[in-house]
């Protein structure tokens, strides 16, 4: 009962925290004057569309992905954390920091397992929107044509990079906000101080995000150069070296700074899952009080 309850909290949590911050997405060709003019009423009618409330709007499209994503994140991470981390927070910090590091890699190994097939379906999808005759009818559909035709195998392809992605930044984003929680925020002023909260998810999430930036890179040099022709990597450790070999170490910075906003929902949903989940026990208390 308490993993759906942990799994609805995590839903709502993502759906609501699902901003948009990359307007960027839509980049302007060259035209001339008039293909120019058309091109920025297109533009803005898509933008419009798309995109509404505050700053840059909710991402319609990605909130039920990005929610089933994060609600399963956040019931896993719990429901592991009764299992890997059952340390007392002021008396055994270290083993109470290495259990929360352990049950957010696992529970972020555990949604990708079964994330995955549904994220290659909808890549799949994607380069479907181009053709004149499509070939799937939905996400269920393409999952299953996909698995017909590639098997257990096609579907999970580069999920060994992917995975490994996933847990080192899971781990350090779970297991260092769970341990602050334990920690700092125990005290009754800062517990109730959701934009210190806030403000310490977004140093977490950064410092997640730039630590296992260069396993996302390579994660998604493998995934461009999946089914095309040509040059094509061995191995990750092939992939890694040749994009040293032509961009050098800067790249993880750079990957760095352009994700600094595409990660700001990551620390909000961190935020407003407590915030609900604290709201839930206290009414549950309530009503047993009653």
């Amino acid at each position: 009962m308490d993993f759906i309850n942990d799994f609805m909290i995590g839903g709502i949590a993502a759906a609501l925290s699902s901003i948009d911050y990359n307007p960027s997405v839509i980049k302007r060709p060259k035209f001339n004057n008039n293909e120019n003019v058309k091109w920025y009423v297109e533009s803005f009618r898509k933008a419009i569309q798309r995109c509404f409330s505050f700053i840059y709007g909710f991402n319609l499209a990605n909130i039920p992905r990005y929610s089933l994503t994060q609600a399963l994140n956040f019931s896993l991470n719990d429901t592991y954390k009764q299992i890997f981390c059952p340390y007392d927070p002021q008396n055994e910090k270290v083993l109470f920091f290495l259990g929360n590091i352990i049950s957010g890699s696992v529970a972020g190994a555990t949604s990708m397992f079964f994330i995955y097939p549904l994220d290659i379906a909808r890549k799949a999808m994607i380069s479907d929107m181009y053709n004149t005759e499509k070939k799937y009818k939905g996400l269920i559909d393409c999952t299953k044509k996909l698995f017909m035709k590639r098997g257990i195998k096609g579907i999970y392809r580069g999920f060994g990079i992917s995975v490994s992605s996933v847990s080192l930044y899971r781990g350090i984003y779970f297991g260092i906000y769970d341990t602050a929680k334990g920690t700092i925020f125990n005290n009754s002023a800062m517990k109730k101080n959701p934009m210190a909260k806030f403000l310490f998810a977004i140093l977490i999430t950064e410092l997640a995000g730039i630590i296992s930036s260069p396993l996302d890179i390579i994660r998604r040099e493998l995934e461009m150069k999946t089914g095309t022709t040509g040059f094509k990597y061995n191995n990750a450790l092939h992939c890694a070296i040749n994009i040293y070999e032509k961009q050098g170490i800067n790249i993880i910075y750079k990957e760095a700074i352009s994700n600094f906003y595409k990660r700001t929902s990551g620390a909000l949903v961190l935020v407003v899952y407590d915030l609900i989940k604290t709201l839930n026990e206290d009414l549950a208390q309530i009503q047993e009080e009653q």
